[in-house]
């Protein structure tokens, strides 16, 4: 079946972010607030930024509201993404592809919409995409398949007429239970998960270069 709408994760996938995110915490939690940030503490990875906010009051005891942690995230992460070169190598090639062969683009995300703005804008690639769609538009995050549900049924696609690229298990897991062919890209944080991944995607990549349109 034709191929009709290619879905990008943005964290770790269309972007190479995760030494940002390291950066973010750094500063966070170690440099404002004398905390030592542990991943054992809590597993960023597979949560929503407004999930994220949550556990880090309830694990940390921090004082400030999840607006206002999530405020300060993202004030100190616009600064890094949009000074930091972070676009994976063989984005802009292969979105260019697809938009020359008449595909629909979409962004799947648990980032925030204001942030995933900005740095479309800073790359150049402003209306590029036809629809961008954050984890708080939906019921249930990753693994769960809302999130590219969603995507395809606001653009009127099926799902089996949709590619997926992620680059974690649980964005693996989603794309496959939506019935989307995917792609999942190494990622320095799944390589735990390789194993897993490779049982349930249909292509594991370690560029976008790698992608078939």
């Amino acid at each position: 079946m034709k191929k009709k709408l290619l879905i990008f994760d943005f964290d770790g996938t269309l972007v190479d972010s995760l030494p940002l995110w390291q950066k973010v915490d750094d500063i966070f939690f170690n440099e404002r607030r004398g905390i030592q940030y542990s991943i054992e503490d809590i597993d960023f990875r597979p949560m929503s930024i407004e999930e994220a906010a949550q556990a880090t009051k309830e694990v940390y005891n921090v004082e400030e509201s999840i607006e206002e942690i999530i405020k300060e995230w993202v004030d100190i992460v616009n600064e890094l993404y949009l000074t930091e070169d972070i676009l994976r190598d063989g984005a802009k090639e292969i979105i260019k592809e697809a938009k020359e062969k008449g595909y629909k683009l979409a962004i799947g995300t648990n980032n925030t919409m204001e942030l995933i703005k900005s740095f479309l804008d800073k790359e150049g690639l402003h209306g590029v995409f036809d629809l961008v769609v954050t984890a708080n538009c939906v019921k249930r995050s990753k693994p769960d398949p809302d999130i590219f549900l969603h995507i395809a049924n606001k653009l009127n696609i099926n799902p089996e007429e949709c590619i997926v690229v992620e680059d974690s298990l649980a964005g693996t897991m989603a794309g496959k239970a939506a019935n989307m062919y995917t792609y999942t890209i190494e990622e320095e944080e799944s390589i735990e998960h390789k194993e897993e991944i490779l049982k349930i995607t249909d292509k594991y990549i370690y560029s976008l270069r790698e992608i078939k349109l």
